[in-house]
């Protein structure tokens, strides 16, 4: 097993892998002895010349971490996938035993960001039992931190996406309107970009539960104006899906129906088998039937 001690050995790991010499990367920008004493860690380099280095050798800022990492997933990475699936799920255990996992984790840490993620965990166990939130969860701790937050990168976009069931709906509508200015620095990313998307979607989704269907309208518009790429296929499938509810609440109902039955049946041929049954349950609430 490959193990990177520092940033000066993953560095040195990634040039070489690309078979680049320290003479060919050396320039007016950094030379070929200051290279090679970072990369034997008898040496730092500032962060204009480690960019600068990065750059050249065409590795992203994320996939250096990534090698830094051991090539393991990022930790929060790691916890939003596992709260996704065991939501999909509906692995109350698994839930339980990973809201505990992130309770102790806080508490031994005391770090504003893994007291977001243990409230994180417990806003999606609450959704998942269909139960209010515990009163000792400070959900005002988290509100704060997004309000206060002026961009939003991936971590502040999971966060919100994973806990907006539990916000007031007036939070939530604030929020569905300011989302890409809060982005706005980084929707160039291409994950970003993507994680924006599927907040929003979700969003619509959340507004329709409310009742909210003008402010849900809203927000689909400035998601059909994005003309999401052929790539994003979930995106556009669940784009129609909430296109085709906001159509049956607002008197076309045979349109309506057509439109979410084609998504549900394009979501079965992708096999996605807990998501299909997920949106099959909230239709009732919809108020659709029989799709």
């Amino acid at each position: 097993m490959l193990i990177i001690e520092n940033f000066g050995a993953t560095f040195k790991y990634l040039r070489e892998s690309r078979g680049i010499s320290l003479s060919a990367l050396a320039d007016d920008v950094v030379s070929k002895g200051m290279i090679s004493k970072f990369e034997n860690g008898t040496s730092d380099l500032s962060t204009k010349r480690f960019f600068h280095l990065l750059k050249e050798i065409y590795v992203t800022p994320f996939e250096f971490t990534v090698v830094m990492n051991h090539f393991e997933p990022l930790y929060d990475n790691k916890l939003s996938t596992e709260l996704t699936q065991l939501a999909l799920s509906h692995n109350v255990q698994g839930l339980n035993h990973l809201v505990d996992t992130e309770y102790a984790r806080c508490q031994n840490s005391h770090l504003i960001f893994d007291q977001l993620n243990w409230i994180m965990a417990e806003c999606v166990r609450a959704e998942v039992e269909k139960k209010p939130l515990p009163s000792h969860v400070p959900l005002n701790v988290l509100t704060d931190y997004l309000f206060q937050c002026e961009d939003w990168g991936n971590f502040e976009l999971v966060l919100y996406g994973n806990t907006m069931t539990q916000l007031p709906i007036e939070t939530i509508t604030v929020f569905s309107q300011t989302l890409l200015d809060k982005c706005a620095i980084y929707i160039g990313l291409p994950n970003t970009y993507e994680t924006c998307m599927n907040v929003l979607l979700n969003t619509v989704g959340l507004l329709i539960r409310y009742g909210k269907i003008q402010h849900a309208l809203k927000a689909l518009a400035v998601l059909e104006q994005k003309d999401l790429p052929e790539s994003f296929l979930l995106e556009r499938v669940l784009l129609n899906y909430y296109k085709g509810i906001l159509l049956f609440r607002t008197g076309k109902e045979a349109e309506g129906r057509q439109l979410v039955g084609a998504a549900l049946s394009a979501l079965k041929a992708g096999n996605c088998v807990d998501f299909v049954d997920a949106l099959k349950k909230d239709l009732s609430e919809f108020g659709l039937y029989h799709i």
